[in-house]
């Protein structure tokens, strides 16, 4: 990312820890959209950031609205709700990375949604991942339990997604 808006950001955060602290309050965390489909806050050095100034980053949809789950395939069925986003994604990008975390999936006897949970702990990141079902829980539970390689880690950034902000909403 360029200086002027590494700058930006520096500026913006220490603004809001001199505002809190003036108020008696530590900042202690900053919630970010962040997955493997949306990479922008590592990749504009906000997370750096963060980490630098002793704020914790919370990750939700670290599962990417549930395409990163292995319930979809790179062309779909996708929900209604989510077609037109999941169909702009680069189809063959998009399937690497699927099959890539498939393969890992299948590596460690875990769902796919613990891969890309696993992948957000390893980039320094508390994921928040949704639940419907108690199996939905189990699924994510098991990001828990194993460490993702340098080397897997390094793959999965390959494919990963720079992704893209919204003026009314996941800035950072």
């Amino acid at each position: 990312m360029d200086t002027l808006l590494d700058t930006l950001f520096s500026k913006w955060i220490r603004f809001w820890i001199r505002f809190w602290k003036k108020r008696g309050i530590q900042l202690a965390s900053n919630q970010v959209s962040y997955s493997l489909v949306r990479t922008i806050p590592a990749e504009s050095g906000l997370i750096k950031l963060c980490h630098d100034l002793g704020i914790a980053i919370l990750a939700y949809s670290p599962i990417g609205m549930g395409l990163l789950t292995g319930k979809f395939g790179a062309d779909g069925p996708f929900p209604k709700s989510r077609k037109q986003r999941f169909e702009k994604f680069d189809k063959e990008q998009l399937r690497q990375l699927l099959g890539t975390i498939k393969r890992l999936a299948d590596k460690y006897d875990r769902q796919s949604s613990a891969i890309a949970l696993s992948w957000c702990i390893a980039k320094g990141t508390i994921p928040l991942a949704g639940a419907r079902t108690a199996e939905h829980v189990r699924q994510n539970e098991a990001a828990l339990g194993f460490l993702l390689t340098a080397d897997e880690i390094s793959e999965l950034d390959k494919f990963a997604f720079l992704g893209e902000n919204k003026k009314e909403w996941n800035h950072g």
